[in-house]
């Protein structure tokens, strides 16, 4: 319960408009935390950190479980708070159940294209001593998702920063999956040439 003591003196008009200017810079200053964010996340794709680094740095600063999917779901990076009680096996378990999605994710090309940026949902975890929420963005890169992000915590103490930086970690981790796939497939050609060279040569 938030208590709020002002002068006898002042208006209501007074105490609206201060405790508006006061939500407004709380909401400047968590979105300034959330580009930062970005900002740190983007330079370490650049220097080749990975994945498992940037999911790190995004539990460190959210306080929460992050976990980064593929596109099928499968665990491509995860951290995991010390602090956490949820049993791991059985949060995994829940990400991995594709109805689990919001259907518009379940469609790839549909999430590209989706207005939403993130989705908050309720996990069922069985045995969890409180009841845990899900932040989900999916990654996109191109004309569809390539995997998702979720930042899970207490549904009750997920905020704003949280969606903030679900939101602008998936963005991060799309230019990190957009790179890694650049790398794959160049080897993938560097392989082929290589083969069509010892059959000609043969």
């Amino acid at each position: 319960l938030t208590v709020l003591v002002a002068p006898g003196s002042s208006s209501v008009r007074e105490i609206h408009h201060s405790v508006a200017l006061l939500l407004l810079d709380r909401q400047t200053a968590t979105s300034e935390r959330a580009l930062q964010l970005y900002r740190q996340l983007s330079a370490m794709s650049r220097e080749g950190k990975g994945l498992d680094a940037m999911t790190e740095v995004m539990s460190k600063l959210t306080g929460n479980i992050v976990v980064v999917q593929d596109k099928r779901l499968e665990v491509q990076a995860v951290s995991w708070p010390s602090n956490t009680t949820v049993d791991r096996d059985a949060v995994i378990k829940a990400l991995q159940q594709r109805d689990a999605l919001p259907p518009v994710l379940r469609n790839r090309k549909a999430a590209a294209k989706a207005r939403q940026s993130y989705w908050q949902q309720l996990l069922t975890i069985d045995d969890s001593p409180t009841p845990m929420g899900r932040l989900l963005s999916p990654i996109i890169s191109g004309d569809r998702a390539r995997g998702y992000l979720s930042v899970i915590g207490p549904a009750g103490e997920l905020d704003m920063f949280d969606s903030l930086a679900v939101e602008h970690g998936a963005a991060a981790c799309a230019l990190e999956m957009a790179k890694t796939k650049a790398v794959n497939e160049a080897k993938k050609s560097l392989r082929g040439d290589f083969l069509e060279g010892l059959l000609a040569g043969s």
